[in-house]
């Protein structure tokens, strides 16, 4: 990068504008002895003097006059006065092709500063389903309870197809699971069995749909046996 800045300072320098350049509007007129020498000089002039010429001697394509006046049109709505074209211009305009690659630009501009930071569409009648989960309320068994239950109870979710119904220690090992469609559900013997006086269980209700999508959860509950005082 640093070895490349005294190139572009010489390059600035070479091109820049002196008070002795000739204005590229006077191109075309007669020019003094001193403002030929000069040019032969100084190569922004004879750049500018080239480019000139390239639009004089240029052949404005068949649709170029539509172009152009749309262009201007564009131009002059969205800019106001200083969007005016004198002769450079013009100049510009008339090299074979640049006008429709000119429209092309205006187009795109036109197309970025209505697309610009607009909030996205959203199409009419066209919603995406929103889901909400209902929490499920557990009736039984909840805290101590005098002995090992046999089943499990809830309230019923409106909906619901299935619940599922998970048994874990209280490090989340599952114990056992199930499914049913009421809102309780009977447990194995071998499984209550595992319900001795003092262990904490954890169990949780999951109410489902016909799609298989959660509608319900009751979150994690507990019970256990309480110690009767022969067990302490």
């Amino acid at each position: 990068m640093s070895s490349d800045r005294p190139r572009k300072n010489g390059l600035d320098f070479a091109t820049a504008r002196t008070p002795e350049c000739v204005p590229i509007e006077r191109l075309g007129d007669a020019i003094t002895q001193e403002e030929r020498a000069h040019i032969e000089t100084c190569a922004r002039c004879q750049a500018e003097l080239s480019l000139w010429h390239a639009f004089e001697q240029s052949t404005p394509a068949a649709d170029d006059g539509a172009a152009v006046q749309w262009i201007a049109a564009e131009l002059a709505r969205r800019r106001g006065p200083a969007a005016a074209t004198g002769r450079r211009t013009t100049g510009w305009i008339r090299i074979p092709g640049l006008s429709a690659a000119l429209a092309t630009l205006v187009v795109a501009a036109a197309l970025g500063y209505v697309l610009w930071d607009r909030e996205p569409p959203v199409p009419h009648g066209v919603t995406s389903p929103v889901y909400r989960t209902g929490r499920i309320r557990t009736s039984a068994p909840l805290g101590d309870v005098a002995s090992a239950p046999r089943a499990l109870h809830w309230s019923p979710v409106e909906g619901t197809a299935s619940y599922d119904v998970r048994l874990l220690e209280v490090d989340r090992t599952p114990l056992w699971s199930g499914s049913t469609s009421t809102p309780g559900i009977d447990l194995p013997s071998d499984v209550s069995a595992l319900f001795v006086p003092g262990k904490t269980v954890v169990w949780e209700v999951t109410a489902r749909d016909a799609s298989r999508a959660i509608i319900g959860e009751s979150g994690a509950q507990q019970f256990r046996v309480a110690p009767s005082s022969r067990d302490r």
